[in-house]
């Protein structure tokens, strides 16, 4: 797989880095653009969450309830361009 190209599928272009965007996925609500990731081919934008879904939190822990590790924060996401609204 060639990774120096990503597809990008929304109806609207992607947003920049420190954009404001809705997260309609799951209902997550809204946040900033902080970067992007190719995830199998397809451009996905990670996200710094205002407000996370509790169940979004609670997935985040540890079995044992523990404080969160490095890539498993639930304030942050990997969101793809379906998934989301620009805010104007």
């Amino acid at each position: 797989m060639n990774t120096r190209f990503a597809e990008w599928v929304s109806h609207y272009p992607p947003p920049k880095i420190g954009d404001r965007v809705k997260i309609t996925f799951n209902k997550f609500g809204s946040g900033e653009v902080v970067d992007f990731k190719i995830v199998d081919g397809f451009l996905g934008m990670f996200v710094k969450l205002d407000n996370p879904p509790k169940w979004y939190i609670n997935q985040c822990k540890h079995l044992d309830g523990s404080t969160f590790s490095e890539g498993n924060d639930p304030n942050f996401g990997i969101f793809f361009g379906t998934e989301f609204e620009p805010i104007t």
